[in-house]
Parts: structure tokens; C-alpha cells; sequence
């Protein structure tokens, strides 16, 4: 069970939110979002399950990407076959633009934990 060492102090904030029985209001981070002196204090097991779930996070967004991609390829070669006509493009640009901000939505998720992830292990050599 996590617990905090005797010689870790709870700030002031932190020990009357506690007492006031408000935990919702305290703010917890990853340790990716630490800088790295304090990083290295922590459990390693913590960096390694953190590293872990990103890595996990970045396979699936990577996937839906790829998905919203195709899904992408595909609308465009039904419009391009199928639909003529301005409203019928209107309707089928709109689509498309959803399609878009999923791509772009994804990408950043991707990106985020891209980021994270290479903040916990390094760039490598």
C-alpha cells in the first residue's frame, strides 16, 4: 500500500484539505509530469508502470489513427464516385471535416503521450 515516508512533509494546503475530508481537491501527477530531480525519488516501479501505459496508449492511438484514416480514404472515393451536386457535397464535406478533427484529435492523444513517454525514458542515443 503507497504511503508516504517519515520524512516527507505534507504542505499546509495539503494536510487541511485532508483534515477537511475534501481529497477530490487534491491534485495528483503522474511522474512524467515531475521534473527529473524529483523524479528519481520515486518508486522506479511507478516510472516503469506509467512508461508501460503510455507506450499502450500511444499503440492504440497510432491504431485509431489508422483507422480514421481509412475511414477518411473511403469517404473521399464514395464522394468522388457517388456524390454530385452542391448540397450533396456540402453534406459530404461536413462529414469529411468530422473525420478530420477525429484524425487531428487522435493525433494529438498520440503526440501527449509520445511526449510523456519520451520524458520518462529519454530520447535514447
Amino acid at each position: 500500500m503507497p504511503s508516504l515516508d517519515s520524512d516527507h512533509e505534507l504542505d499546509g494546503h495539503a494536510a487541511d484539505v485532508i483534515q477537511a475530508g475534501k481529497l477530490t481537491e487534491i491534485s495528483l501527477h503522474f511522474p512524467s509530469d515531475l521534473p527529473a530531480s524529483i523524479r528519481c525519488t520515486i518508486w522506479p516501479i511507478v516510472t516503469e508502470l506509467e512508461s508501460d501505459l503510455h507506450l499502450t496508449c500511444m499503440h492504440s492511438a497510432l491504431s485509431d489513427v489508422r483507422h480514421q484514416l481509412h475511414l477518411c480514404l473511403c469517404l473521399n472515393r464514395f464522394k468522388v464516385k457517388n456524390v454530385k451536386g452542391q448540397r450533396p457535397n456540402t453534406c459530404a464535406r461536413v462529414t469529411q471535416t468530422a473525420v478530420d478533427a477525429n484524425i487531428q484529435a487522435t493525433a494529438d492523444c498520440y503526440i501527449r503521450h509520445c511526449e510523456a513517454s519520451l520524458s520518462l525514458v529519454g530520447a535514447g542515443d
